[in-house]
């Protein structure tokens, strides 16, 4: 637990401050100061509680990041309270079943072998327990890897959403191990970390509706504005290169009049997905609108861009989306324009205009080609 004040208040000797329960104030007190030695025992408890908790809020309330959340609640436990295992469990959104994300101490599988193997997937009845938490006093030794002691499980659930996130795990090694107001306290924590949790889901729920593309899952024009402005300020402090591509589908409308608007809609999301498998992590892939892609490429020179940009165009030509015999090229292709950072634009209107120039020539030359803005054209 964390340390909470020391109170030695007037008339009050070290000793009497420094008692831990309220049978010893019994056993100590003269008669008539009993009332008043239990009231300043339960204030120090009280700070001690307000401490616990504003230590955890600081802590949590300063990221929005679920592994740095993970990373925070894991250290706080390991700092703030004396267990022989502590594991934290959250909802796989894939497979829908628990899942260890932080753990240390004892193995998880030493305590929670007690526990029969279908109460730790959903629908774990975690939420169905009056006082908030399940608790075994006394865990046997069983076998070798089956430790024996007291386990306390701590649902997750926010009390707004009613929804279990996940479950704390804590184990100590001895009969009984957790008084009745430490599992108070923790039951309030874990509705604390819960809450968390589910903020950390909201907004980034939220973020992902405002910035992504609802049909090909990149990033969309919203995203693109804010990103690229962000990324010209950083090469521009550093002085540092980079590219955009402005990227368009070759003979799209003509794809969508042959095959239907579910089939464009196939054919959008097979580009995106080959633009992002063909590209860096650090590269960004926007649909700018309609058939049109941007890609922001940090770090990135005009002659290397040329040749990121030829890569895209190649893996897009040689892809199968089912039918392209009938277009003009017997595929379906795109063309790429490409612009750099000093020298063809100082700014995101500048840039863009800049691409958007290479790409109108790119089609006017043909199509299923690349064309980079050439330095003099800045």
């Amino acid at each position: 637990m964390p340390h909470g004040f020391q109170i030695h208040g007037n008339g009050l000797s070290k000793k009497a401050a420094g008692l831990t329960s309220e049978n010893e104030i019994e056993s100590f007190t003269p008669s008539g100061s009993g009332e008043i030695l239990r009231m300043v025992y339960r204030l120090k408890r009280r700070v001690r509680n307000l401490e616990w908790f504003l230590t955890l809020a600081i802590d949590l309330n300063r990221t929005i990041d679920r592994s740095e959340s993970i990373n925070l609640i894991h250290r706080f436990f390991k700092v703030n309270l004396e267990t022989d295992g502590f594991s934290l469990w959250l909802i796989a959104p894939a497979t829908r079943k628990f899942e260890a994300v932080s753990a240390y101490g004892v193995p998880a599988k030493e305590y929670l072998s007690h526990l029969q193997a279908s109460k730790l997937q959903p629908p774990f009845k975690l939420g169905q327990c009056p006082e908030g938490f399940h608790y075994f006093p006394e865990l046997p030794v069983q076998a070798e890897r089956a430790a024996g002691g007291s386990l306390l499980i701590l649902p997750l659930m926010p009390e707004s959403s009613g929804s279990v996130l996940g479950f704390l795990a804590l184990f100590r090694q001895k009969k009984d191990g957790f008084i009745t107001r430490e599992k108070v306290l923790l039951r309030e924590t874990s509705q604390f970390i819960a809450l968390h949790l589910r903020k950390i889901t909201l907004f980034h729920t939220t973020r992902e509706l405002a910035f992504v593309d609802s049909l090909t899952q990149v990033f969309n024009r919203r995203y693109f504005d804010q990103r690229f402005a962000k990324e010209i300020g950083r090469a521009q402090r550093y002085q540092r290169a980079m590219s955009v591509l402005m990227i368009d589908i070759d003979y799209f409308k003509n794809y969508n009049d042959l095959f239907g608007h579910l089939a464009g809609d196939e054919a959008l999301r097979q580009v995106a997905d080959l633009l992002e498998k063909n590209l860096r992590k650090a590269d960004v892939v926007c649909r700018y609108g309609g058939e049109e892609f941007v890609v922001i490429l940090p770090e990135i020179s005009a002659e290397a861009a040329g040749k990121v940009a030829e890569k895209l165009r190649q893996a897009i030509a040689a892809a199968s989306f089912g039918g392209e015999e009938e277009l003009p090229d017997k595929q379906l292709t795109i063309s790429i324009g490409v612009a750099a950072f000093p020298e063809n634009g100082k700014n995101a209107e500048e840039m863009l205009r800049r691409a958007d120039q290479a790409l109108y020539k790119a089609k006017q030359s043909g199509r299923n080609q690349v064309m980079v803005s050439a330095q003099q054209d800045s």
